[in-house]
């Protein structure tokens, strides 16, 4: 009887089930993967059981599949095969090493972020600030995340928290003097610890706490995990020149208030005037160490004055303040105007002596408004220490009912800088048309060195002298806009910053990874393009290239 060459087999119980289980295990780790490229939370019973189910999977496939693999294993063509993927896991292992151990831990400032923004990268401000921290006064980083709280809050809030906890691994490898541990200060024992060690009842239920390891009663708390207050807060405790740093405002001529009448609701219509007040403005100068004072000037400045401000002044200024006002800032004195168009104030005439020509008139944006002509949006924003970290992430500043300015004569030694600058749509009604500057400032002008005459780079840092930035509206400092992408309230503080000179302060906007998708996008230049070419394609061509020269001739002296 002939015998069947290939006889058909029925399909074993044990050949099903290690199909089953591969395709089980496959699906485990491609959840897995999933969960880890969207940055969901991490969530125990979910992930591990996950983990738990590609193990069983993957080993269960194997039992079944025992003979064959068994065959397999022991031909030379498996034993080749083992070799080429021990080599793959081996090169794998050391670029694995070099991507997340060597260069983050020691060459941690020294990456490439391809984003428009630099999402994923710290400021300069925040290295130049973490890296002050020296090794005989470490400072340890506590970040405060309720794990358990995860289920209450929305997910987009839940991915924005784990976003900026891995920011903050940015901080521990610029700087080894700096240590960073999450903590739970619901459940963790540690927590706890931290607490009693730092004199605190209790550690806030969210954001971060910093303090000095040998000092831990010397301690800042931080509401939340975004860069900028993280950076601010740390400049707080690492600051222990114990200068203090006033901003007298200027009050008796109908000026902007600090705050609203007490019990009054906020005004629904961001345009009514009796909605403003500059309570947002004097915390967020109290958060950047600054000291708020009302000063009703009589004929003399205080001596402690950083910084003078005026906001919104509708009645004139009396002939004895001017002259007040104008040997404060002969003798290097620092003011920051706020003019209204709409007010009587003869601040233009002390303004005017410095280059800075005030113009009355209404600027309306019919393609940028708002909600009428005259509240728009402005985008151009110029070149100076006060705006140029804002300028790279695409911020724009809204204004109402704004006045403008334009360089008049400039003493010598100053410059005159506009940083904000309408759109050339703008106009002024029955006048020019745009654009126009809206905040101008005028400072002492750094001094030039030829690079040929002295070997050293030359000295960027501003000279200390007079210091005014004027803007055409208090509104600008008022409007009760939220966003991530509104930049009135950064540029009031940067200004304030600059004029005090307190420049490692500026420049640290918060990161929200919602507001900011258009940071997170890659934008790819011509030089960004060519550092990719060199690291992926290049360099380890000419390394394949070396190894190879390498062992021909070890190879040539046998």
């Amino acid at each position: 009887m002939a015998q069947e060459m290939n006889p058909k087999s029925p399909k074993s119980p044990a050949l099903i089930l290690g199909i089953v289980a591969g395709a089980v295990a496959v699906i485990a780790l491609v959840a897995l993967a999933y969960i880890k490229m969207q940055n969901l939370p991490f969530n125990k019973g979910r992930d591990i059981g996950l983990l738990a189910v590609a193990i069983v999977g993957a080993l269960t496939w194997a039992i079944c599949n025992k003979d064959e693999l068994l065959r397999v294993g022991g031909s030379r063509g498996m034993a080749m095969n083992v070799n080429a993927f021990g080599t793959l896991l081996a090169v794998f292992g050391i670029l694995l090493m070099v991507n997340y151990w060597i260069v983050p831990r020691q060459f941690g400032d020294k990456k490439l972020d391809l984003t428009a923004g630099k999402y994923y990268s710290l400021s300069t401000q925040t290295k130049n600030i973490v890296k002050t921290i020296k090794s005989d006064n470490p400072v340890e980083l506590f970040a405060l995340v309720p794990m358990d709280r995860y289920s209450q809050i929305s997910p987009d809030t839940a991915r924005s928290l784990e976003l900026n906890k891995k920011r903050l691994e940015e901080y521990k490898r610029l700087n080894p003097n700096l240590t960073v541990t999450t903590l739970d200060p619901y459940v963790s024992k540690r927590a706890t610890e931290v607490a009693k060690e730092s004199g605190l009842t209790a550690l806030p239920s969210a954001g971060c706490l910093l303090r000095f390891k040998k000092d831990p009663k010397a301690v800042e708390s931080v509401p939340s995990l975004d860069e900028s207050q993280i950076t601010r807060s740390l400049s707080k405790l690492l600051d222990d020149k114990g200068k203090k740093r006033k901003v007298y405002f200027l009050t008796g001529h109908g000026e902007v208030a600090m705050a609203g009448p007490a019990g009054q609701q906020q005004q629904q219509d961001p345009l009514a005037s009796d909605s403003q007040n500059l309570a947002q403005l004097k915390q967020a100068l109290t958060d950047d160490r600054f000291e708020v004072v009302e000063l009703p000037m009589a004929k003399e400045i205080p001596a402690d004055c950083t910084v003078l401000a005026t906001v919104g002044a509708k009645a004139p200024f009396a002939k004895a303040e001017l002259d007040t006002m104008r040997k404060y800032l002969q003798n290097n004195g620092r003011l920051f105007a706020v003019l209204d168009p709409s007010s009587k104030s003869n601040l233009a005439d002390l303004l005017k002596e410095y280059g800075i020509e005030w113009q009355t008139g209404m600027v309306e944006d019919q393609a940028l408004s708002v909600q009428e002509p005259s509240f728009f949006y402005a985008t151009n924003l110029g070149s100076h220490p006060i705006v140029n970290d804002l300028k790279k992430s695409r911020l724009v500043a809204v204004f109402n009912r704004t006045g403008s300015f334009k360089q008049g004569t400039v003493p010598t030694e100053m410059e005159y800088s506009s940083l904000v600058t309408s759109s050339p749509t703008s106009a002024v009604t029955g006048g020019p048309k745009g654009p126009f500057d809206l905040v101008a400032a005028v400072g002492k002008r750094a001094p030039v060195v030829d690079p040929k005459d002295d070997k050293k780079a030359p000295d960027t840092k501003t000279e200390l002298g007079t210091r005014i930035v004027a803007v055409g509206t208090p509104w600008f400092l008022t409007l009760p806009i939220a966003g991530g992408q509104v930049a009135n309230s950064l540029i009031a503080t940067d200004a304030v910053n600059w004029l005090s000179d307190n420049t490692k302060d500026m420049g640290i906007r918060p990161k929200n990874p919602w507001d900011d998708e258009k940071d997170r996008k890659i934008e790819m230049t011509k030089a960004k393009l060519n550092k990719v070419m060199l690291f992926t394609f290049l360099l380890p061509l000419l390394l394949c290239i070396g190894a190879g020269i390498a062992m021909s001739v070890a190879r040539s002296r046998r």
